[in-house]
């Protein structure tokens, strides 16, 4: 594996590339607050590693990502590094692995134009802070791509020889399943395009077909077995989850189009990368026939599993099932490039990989981490991270007095100062407070109340039952919400009214209808809660709009 491009111009770009992909997957780990899903993981490790072993969690959580999470909270603690470490450090290693992965099997200038692209790709940057178990999907269906493609490789210049896969290919062929079920929509139309390749050079007839087969079958048996058998335990739990996901029904529409958007960004741009990653799987089949049948199966298997099955979820959810398709399709924009890029005189060697640069750069700009658009940096793990949602940005009339007057003041005097809010909300009702903090720009806490958080890890996190929370906080305002079901029903009745800041975007509808619905039950402060809040406080400073603000210190030259 060649892990560095021939030519200092090139390398330079490699270099630019995986900076910017690095700085993009790694600045919101610490600080973004734990968000939705990320939350299901600190439930399933409750029981400890036997309950981890022999429970397929109904959140999707499945049996490695608790697993993993366990270890690393044994082993480092419980703070947003070690709980976000399989997203973070599977993210880098897909991103970094996608020069010399794909330069083995398209070339050179493909693979600089392919990693342009991973490095931008909201979906893959979003999931590499967010912690789930979908970067490391991504990360192993890579593997068993180079894996298997070597074989077929070897095996298409000795036809006569009889080889079968390795036991790298095995291992990866049972450890993806897995690591998540939706990995099948990938293994196995790998393996169909392994197939095809190994058919591509030789006579096609019934027997030749079997013989292929035959140099296939046992790894994908075996390593069929061997998932089988680790899932054995948790057998029951997971067929329930697997029928429910099959059977439910999802309110709310969605199209393609929807979901490609949050692979790139927008509706544009992935209408755009679909056009040159259709020229390029083209130029591959022109060129070469079958022998890169499984780059197409790869890029192409997971979105057609999805098609054909439908499982229960949203564009959202449905993305996150097509990950490991995306690095595929990104190494099909590239050879699609590359090959254009022979029919125009003078073009350097450094021509593709600066096209696949200015693409990317392109994107990054009319995305969702785009530097102009509003950011909260404290609420980069709610999925407004991956399409932005115009409509969430919009100033509210009715926001509280309070936020109002902090955001008045001047920059300076807002320097350093600090917010606690109470409740710490856990769904997409966190979207209110991310409003908040786009106003007043401070970084804030949360008090999980009972019921809201499985544990409360290290981090931005406060107890109210730990003896030192107010000094533990180092914060200036504590703000709690009496009534934060009341507060969220008034802003999304604005947000979605006619006095908000609809008609909403053809291309953000679906979306739009899908965060209408935030749940259910959302919690309340109890009296006895107040009451040891003004035992140890006093009487709140402002107590109004349906919050009470304690003032926890002074500071020189602040108002009162």
């Amino acid at each position: 594996m060649q892990w560095l491009p021939e030519t200092l111009p090139n390398r330079l770009l490699l270099g630019c590339f995986l900076c910017a992909g690095s700085i993009l997957r790694l600045m919101d780990v610490g600080p973004a607050l734990l968000f939705g899903d990320e939350l299901h993981s600190l439930s399933d490790m409750h029981g400890g590693y036997p309950q981890i072993l022999s429970h397929f969690s109904p959140t999707g959580a499945g049996l490695a990502l608790p697993l993993i999470q366990r270890i690393l909270l044994d082993l480092f603690g419980d703070g947003h590094w070690s709980i976000r470490a399989p997203a973070w450090v599977a993210g880098l290693a897909l991103l970094f692995l996608a020069y010399p992965v794909g330069r083995r099997h398209v070339g050179e200038s493909a693979a600089l134009a392919a990693t342009a692209l991973v490095a931008v790709a909201p979906l893959l940057v979003f999931y590499s802070h967010f912690a789930r178990i979908y970067s490391l999907v991504a990360l192993l269906c890579l593997l068993l791509y180079d894996r298997l493609q070597n074989y077929v490789e070897g095996a298409r210049r000795e036809p006569n020889r009889k080889t079968r896969p390795g036991m790298d290919v095995v291992a990866l062929t049972a450890l993806l399943p897995w690591a998540h079920p939706t990995a099948l929509g990938f293994v196995l139309p790998l393996y169909a395009g392994a197939l095809i390749a190994l058919l591509s050079r030789s006579e096609r007839t019934p027997g030749r077909f079997w013989q292929a087969a035959g140099r296939l079958a046992p790894a994908l048996a075996l390593g069929g077995v061997i998932c089988a058998l680790a899932y054995w335990p948790a057998r029951e739990s997971l067929i329930a989850f697997l029928s429910e996901k099959t059977q439910a029904e999802y309110y709310g529409g969605l199209g393609p189009l929807d979901v490609a958007s949050l692979i790139t960004g927008n509706r544009t741009g992935a209408i755009a990368l679909a056009i040159l990653a259709g020229a390029g799987a083209v130029a591959m089949l022109r060129e070469s026939g079958g022998r890169h049948a499984m780059l197409l199966f790869a890029a192409l298997g997971p979105p057609l599993a999805v098609a054909l099955v439908r499982p229960y979820g949203d564009a959202y959810a449905y993305a996150r099932y097509l990950m490991p398709s995306v690095v595929p399709l990104c190494l099909l924009v590239g050879f699609g490039l590359s090959r254009g890029s022979q029919r125009i005189q003078r073009a350097g060697p450094s021509a593709v990989p600066l096209a696949g640069g200015a693409i990317a750069l392109t994107l990054g700009f009319v995305g969702p981490l785009a530097p102009q658009h509003p950011r909260p940096v404290q609420h980069a793990n709610t999925y407004l991270s991956m399409l932005r949602l115009p409509a969430f940005d919009a100033p509210w009339p009715e926001t509280p007095g309070f936020y109002r007057e902090l955001s008045a003041r001047p920059a300076a005097e807002r320097a350093g100062l600090r917010l606690i809010e109470v409740p710490a909300l856990t769904t997409r009702t966190r979207h209110l407070y991310r409003h908040y903090q786009l106003q007043h720009g401070l970084p804030t806490a949360v008090v999980p109340l009972p019921g809201e958080f499985p544990r409360i890890p290290s981090g931005p996190y406060l107890s109210f039952q730990r003896p030192q929370w107010r000094t533990d906080s180092d914060a200036d305002y504590l703000v709690v919400h009496l009534n934060i079901a009341e507060e969220i029903a008034r802003y999304w009745r604005w947000l979605y009214g006619p006095q908000g800041p609809g008609p909403f975007a053809p291309q953000a509808e679906a979306f739009m209808e899908r965060h209408l619905r935030y749940g259910g039950l959302l919690p309340r402060p109890d009296p006895s809660t107040l009451a040891t809040l003004r035992s140890q406080l006093g009487e709140p400073l402002i107590a109004e709009d349906g919050l009470l603000v304690w003032k926890l210190r002074e500071r020189s030259g602040e108002p009162d």
